[in-house]
């Protein structure tokens, strides 16, 4: 009978620091966490967590209008790179055309990688999981 009071000691002694952070979140300390509370906290923290997904989806649509941006002024540089007639004024208009682009580039590859990259990568993992549960014998 010893034993189970010392682990029942124990176990208060874990439950207390947890008591008390959920106490700062508005969880009484001597309230019964029943298993219907549980899951209804899984529910709405999952909710959070797919709503915030989705909002950093939403928000990575300006980069589709800054791709139209980039696309125009790629058009007007080429356009008017063809339209001059003076060989040494085309031909610098192209070396600053060229270190445009790979001012571009550079730009790109950090907004891909810094951006872009981890929300696809998050996206992606969540889709392999979820199909992962939907039909587990293919993924």
């Amino acid at each position: 009978m010893a034993n189970f009071q010392d682990v029942s000691y124990y176990l208060q002694r874990i439950r207390q620091p947890l008591a008390d952070y959920q106490e700062q979140k508005g969880l009484p300390r001597e309230e019964i966490y029943s298993f219907l509370s549980l899951l209804t906290t899984l529910c709405q923290h999952s909710y959070n967590a797919f709503v915030v997904i989705f909002a950093m989806l939403y928000n990575l649509s300006p980069m589709m209008d800054s791709v139209l941006c980039i696309l125009r002024f790629l058009l007007d540089r080429m356009i008017e790179i063809s339209q001059t007639s003076n060989l040494h004024e085309r031909t610098h208009k192209l070396v600053i055309f060229v270190g445009q682009l790979s001012v571009l580039s550079a730009v790109g590859f950090m907004i891909y990688t810094l951006i872009i990259y981890p929300i696809v990568n998050l996206i992606g993992a969540i889709a392999l999981c979820t199909w992962g549960w939907i039909n587990p014998h293919i993924a």
